[in-house]
């Protein structure tokens, strides 16, 4: 799940700019820039394809923790029997001892695999989202005739303030929508 939120993080990142907005912005007035900004987030949770694809993912995740779940359970029943073992004689311990290294070592391996699994996953189903917003918010900031396009996130504050005017998130929101019918 904490990969899943990476990944989440990450595509709200794709009109990510860096340092603080006011200053940019100032800048910006200054070189005649028309600028603009998106709340990702606000735009991903009204995509359909972008919540079909986290539904499939976090599905997926699920699956694959309450697998680990299990793995993990023998495991512990393992380590309980070897610690209960004091009747048991010194070859049946350390059968119990290698079948607790083996099983181990195979939840390690099968727990990178299934990231591994997750990730590439996260990329098949986002990456296609990731493109076509960004592809979305390019159409909408030449069809406003913007310079530069911001992402406005609450949680990360750089902006303090800005004009609602500038705010073309559900612009992209119906060019989103607009796309998708033209390719029904």
């Amino acid at each position: 799940m904490r990969k899943l939120t990476v990944i989440i993080a990450l595509l709200a990142a794709i009109v990510a700019s860096t340092g603080d907005f006011s200053a940019v912005t100032a800048a910006e007035k200054k070189a005649g820039l028309k600028a603009g900004y998106v709340d990702l987030e606000l735009v991903l949770r009204n995509y359909d394809p972008y919540i079909e694809a986290r539904s499939e993912l976090e599905e997926m995740n699920e699956q694959f923790q309450e697998k680990m779940e299990k793995k993990k359970e023998e495991i512990e029943e393992l380590r309980s029997n070897l610690q209960q073992s004091d009747m048991l004689g010194q070859r049946s311990k350390q059968k119990l001892q290698q079948e607790l290294m083996q099983k181990g070592q195979e939840f390690q391996i099968e727990a990178r695999s299934g990231q591994r699994r997750l990730e590439a996953k996260q990329e098949e189903l986002l990456g296609p989202v990731r493109d076509v917003v960004q592809v979305a918010v390019g159409d909408v900031a030449a069809e406003r005739d913007l310079d530069i396009v911001h992402r406005y996130d609450i949680e990360n504050a750089t902006v303090l303030w800005v004009s609602e005017e500038l705010e073309i998130s559900q612009q992209v929101i119906d060019k989103l929508e607009e796309n998708q019918q033209s390719e029904e």
